[in-house]
């Protein structure tokens, strides 16, 4: 995914140690601690200056953070469209241990689900064998669901209700077609977001203005897989009861 217009979003933090306040992903009131919101694991090294962080309290932030972002370090590694990125051939030894100790639920996901297929040129002409796996619906839904929150919370400056309902979709197919998407949405003046230099992660994001807590993202992983987000599409007066669900496909 890449900009040509001049919207980019930069934004430097003074950083703080814990404090008492309200967990940006789960909201309750607590003892919370700084998080990136984009994994540190998903970088060769520290995360940028850049990287957007919020607060949260220590389930969120230990617990159920720190193992959404392993998931989603070792589902991008395995993905055929970004294991040659040179971040992630960097790291990929780390992914190699973590695999052969069985400490991968992705890949262990992986195995049970996955299947080989055959990949062919162009003109039909037979390429190479490929392992192909359906996402795991619920859990990618629920990392990018608290990924998105927390970006929204950090780059909008405001929190997405609690009630909110995330919808989540794989990009797919030729990423040119999505380019002109991304000229569209830049030339009306939605924000586009580097962290670092952009290798690992970059996004697009759009606000309604009429009712902020409805929001589209775009969200790429190392310059070749990315997702669509959409917040609260089906907004009414009344509140839900429920939380975050996921969307019917990625």
């Amino acid at each position: 995914m890449r900009k040509d217009g001049q919207n980019v979003v930069k934004k430097r933090k003074v950083r703080q140690g814990k404090k008492e306040g309200i967990c940006g992903y789960c909201g309750k009131i607590t003892q919370l601690s700084e998080d990136h919101v984009i994994p540190q694991c998903l970088f060769a090294g520290k995360c940028p200056n850049d990287t957007p962080t919020i607060y949260a309290c220590e389930r969120c932030n230990n617990i159920v953070k720190s193992g959404n972002d392993i998931y989603l370090r070792d589902m991008l590694f395995m993905d055929m469209h970004s294991a040659q990125h040179p971040i992630v051939q960097q790291l990929w030894e780390k992914f190699k241990r973590a695999v052969s100790r069985n400490q991968s639920p992705a890949a262990k996901y992986a195995l049970s689900n996955g299947r080989y297929v055959r990949l062919h040129t162009v003109s039909g002409i037979f390429r190479e064998w490929a392992y192909e796996m359906n996402l795991p619906l619920e859990r990618v839904t629920d990392i990018l669901s608290m990924m998105t929150r927390g970006l929204y919370q950090y780059y909008v400056g405001r929190k997405l209700p609690q009630y909110s309902q995330f919808e989540v979709m794989r990009i797919q197919g030729d990423l040119r077609q999505f380019e002109t998407t991304i000229q569209v949405l830049l030339q009306l003046g939605a924000p586009f977001v580097t962290v670092g230099d952009g290798e690992v992660f970059q996004c697009i994001y759009a606000c309604s203005a009429a009712h902020p807590e409805v929001s589209l993202w775009f969200l790429c992983f190392y310059n070749s897989v990315v997702f669509s987000v959409v917040t609260n599409r089906q907004v009414s007066q009344q509140a839900p009861s429920s939380h975050a669900k996921p969307a019917e496909s990625i």
